[in-house]
């Protein structure tokens, strides 16, 4: 009996070091996201931009759609935050974060293994937790990603183009509004018809700093007695093995069917170009109910299994 009483007392107690000394951080939170792994990596990678309570939060870490490490400096303590995405189904991710503050780690910890003790800390960081989980599913609702299961071949056009370079990816649609001018009256100029949907090929993606070179473009018949001018150029784009995602939603967050398609490839052991291709088939002059536009994403195949 004493030797029972003595290893449940040395389990405790090593239990108890580990709890307050060794482990790395304070508390665990899990949920799930209606979306793949892509989506959900991509949405709170940018979770500052869904609350300004964190909108000085910084970046300190990423393993492309695994992990996320972050970390906030507030008046009081700095908090880190550690992200774990694993793929549930096509369309669900769980989620896990871990938490952890640089004040009162002793305290903060003893507060958790006492179930009547108050713990602002922990308090907190659930309202957080909550508020994010509410604006998630409010930002979900707005659209969706629906991936396609075997690979396509995306369209080839000839079309007339106008390049942007060094974009800001959450700017890429206000960068096709301020040009999409250049496109519409070269069109009228010369009397054009289009022989397409308007769509947006990314010819270069900084994923490091967000940024993005594309050609935003209008199919037309190019053996006609056209030139290029001005700001507006010629392009041939040939068709190409692909992923193949179909988004509805605003298409200023489009991209959000390229993290989806990435972590697809990277699923299916396929290289890519990583230089996605976007096709748009509602006019936003014209057709106000976003939730309804629809874009097709196509992501280049560079090698087959």
């Amino acid at each position: 009996m004493n030797k029972i009483v003595s290893i449940v007392l040395f389990l405790l107690i090593a239990g108890l070091i580990w709890f307050f000394f060794v482990k790395q951080y304070d508390y665990e939170f899990q949920f799930e996201t209606q979306y793949g792994q892509g989506v959900a990596f991509r949405e709170i990678s940018h979770w500052k931009e869904l609350n300004k309570e964190y909108s000085k939060l910084e970046q300190t870490g990423v393993r492309e759609f695994d992990a996320i490490s972050q970390s906030l400096q507030t008046e009081n303590a700095r908090l880190d935050f550690l992200w774990n995405f694993e793929s549930d189904t096509d369309s669900i991710t769980k989620v896990k974060v871990w938490v952890r503050s640089n004040k009162d780690r002793f305290k903060n910890r003893f507060q958790i293994l006492n179930p009547f003790a108050e713990n602002g800390f922990i308090d907190s960081i659930k309202t957080d937790m909550l508020d994010l989980m509410k604006n998630l599913k409010k930002q979900q609702s707005a659209y969706s990603v629906k991936l396609e299961d075997s690979l396509k071949m995306s369209p080839a056009f000839d079309c007339i183009c106008h390049h942007s370079e060094a974009i800001p990816v959450q700017s890429k649609a206000m960068e096709m509004v301020q040009t999409i001018g250049y496109l519409e009256e070269y069109v009228l100029d010369h009397q054009l018809k289009l022989t397409g949907n308007p769509f947006v090929k990314i010819t270069a993606w900084d994923r490091q700093n967000d940024k993005v070179d594309f050609d935003f473009c209008f199919p037309v018949n190019l053996a006609q007695d056209i030139r290029p001018e001005g700001k507006v150029e010629f392009r041939q784009v040939p068709s190409s093995l692909s992923l193949q995602a179909v988004f509805h939603g605003n298409y200023r967050i489009s991209d959000l069917a390229w993290y989806d398609l990435m972590a697809q490839a990277r699923a299916q052991n396929l290289k890519t170009s990583a230089l996605p291709l976007e096709i748009f088939y509602n006019n936003p002059k014209t057709d106000i109910h976003a939730p309804q536009w629809r874009a097709d994403v196509f992501l280049p195949v560079i090698d087959q299994p």
